[in-house]
């Protein structure tokens, strides 16, 4: 299915902005009257309607302040782990750092929210799947899933004493050459992620900690969605018409809400736009101060700037290299991650 036309965004965009302004209850009946022989019009505009509740970035804080440490917090009781401190929070979820008791090992220990949606739930038993089928230096290891005194469910992985990446080049003071070559280490993960069957869907920079011995982890596989099961391809989480992931950071195919599109060129997509990131402390478009249907509409169809236009000594096979896997069309980036990696690794010898 092709992506979304300017024509037709501009008839979503017409039916988003008619229906924010009404009551929710009113709103199906509208766009059932308004869409009645175009679903796929009607689910965009729901998914839109339902991204437009929620902030564009949650970033999971991993430093946190005073707040989270708060003395007076009721943090969750677990039996077999002492919680040291709540160390990031998001939608669905809690975040805490805690110690396993039988051995002293540090964890963090990710909790589910109670009054969390069924969608959430379903997102939690599948990052559960999703881990336990990966096994990578890069990559958190689920070590158990549970539930609390109270019936909420948490997963306990390892626990990453780091940085953001972009945070941890900033501080490190690292050349561009190095900033490569740390995504590169990201992408060893990621290309294993793929080869288990498993789309990451949420490359950003709050999803890539480096430790302190320079170690570089993929986390948050929460959105992630699962190609194959048992070697064939599966259905599952497939999500036809919702639009999942961070707004700023979305593949055009998410941002379209087009869930068979989806694949491991959307993470390559999300991967290039980190480096840029990275490479120039921006992204390829405009994102402060925009709205959802602002942001969405910029990964759709606003020009991508050129890594040169940033920095003029980015140019040559870098900038080749990132701008096709900033492709609109999936089809046309890097097919896999390793190709991606492999084009990296040749612009990388060729960077002053």
């Amino acid at each position: 299915m092709s992506l979304v036309t300017p024509s037709r965004w501009s008839t979503v965009r017409r039916l988003f902005e008619s229906a924010i302004d009404m009551p929710t209850i009113e709103r199906g009946s509208y766009l059932e009257s308004e869409c009645a022989d175009d679903s796929d019009t009607r689910q965009e505009v729901l998914a839109l309607l339902a991204a437009d509740e929620v902030p564009f970035d949650m970033p999971v804080d991993r430093d946190p302040d005073s707040r989270h440490a708060d003395a007076a917090e009721n943090f969750p009781e677990i039996l077999g782990f002492k919680i040291v401190k709540r160390i990031g929070s998001g939608g669905s979820s809690r975040v805490f750092e805690a110690i396993c008791i039988e051995n002293g090992a540090r964890v963090a220990l990710k909790v589910m929210n109670s009054g969390s949606n069924g969608q959430s739930l379903l997102r939690f038993r599948q990052e559960s799947r999703v881990l336990s089928r990966l096994s990578h230096p890069g990559i958190v290891r689920l070590h158990e899933t549970g539930q609390t005194q109270d019936g909420q469910i948490y997963l306990a992985m390892d626990f990453v004493e780091g940085q953001r990446i972009d945070e941890w080049c900033t501080s490190h003071a690292l050349s561009a050459q190095e900033r490569v070559a740390a995504v590169l280490q990201m992408l060893d993960a990621l290309e294993h992620a793929h080869a288990a069957g498993v789309i990451h869907r949420d490359i950003k920079p709050h999803n890539i900690l480096v430790n302190t011995e320079g170690q570089v982890h993929l986390v948050d596989f929460g959105v992630a969605r699962l190609t194959r099961e048992d070697g064939n391809r599966t259905g599952f989480h497939t999500e036809t018409g919702n639009i999942v992931g961070t707004f700023a950071y979305m593949s055009p195919e998410q941002a379209d809400g087009k869930a068979s599109r989806i694949g491991p060129a959307t993470d390559v997509y999300q991967a290039a736009l980190v480096l840029f990131q990275l490479l120039t402390g921006r992204l390829p478009y405009e994102v402060e101060d925009r709205g959802a249907m602002a942001l969405l509409k910029a990964v759709l169809f606003e020009r991508r700037m050129l890594l040169s236009e940033v920095v003029p000594s980015l140019s040559g096979a870098i900038e080749e290299v990132i701008h096709a896997a900033l492709n609109v069309d999936p089809v046309q980036r890097p097919q896999t991650v390793q190709l991606f990696a492999a084009q990296l690794q040749v612009a990388l010898a060729q960077m002053d």
